[in-house]
């Protein structure tokens, strides 16, 4: 949302296209560390070695 909203306003790096400000990358960086860390967890606790699809 803050990048989208960003985008709308006009509020960039100006360093390439589209590019967020640095609170915007700082948010965007912790939320995919937080994904990464609750995907490893998942492999983790898995009970089934492998599951084929």
């Amino acid at each position: 949302v803050l990048a989208a909203t960003g985008y709308l306003m006009g509020v960039t790096q100006s360093k390439e296209y589209a590019e967020p400000e640095w609170y915007v990358d700082l948010w965007l960086t912790i939320v995919w560390v937080a994904y990464l860390l609750v995907f490893l967890g998942t492999l983790w606790k898995r009970k089934e070695p492998h599951i084929y699809v």
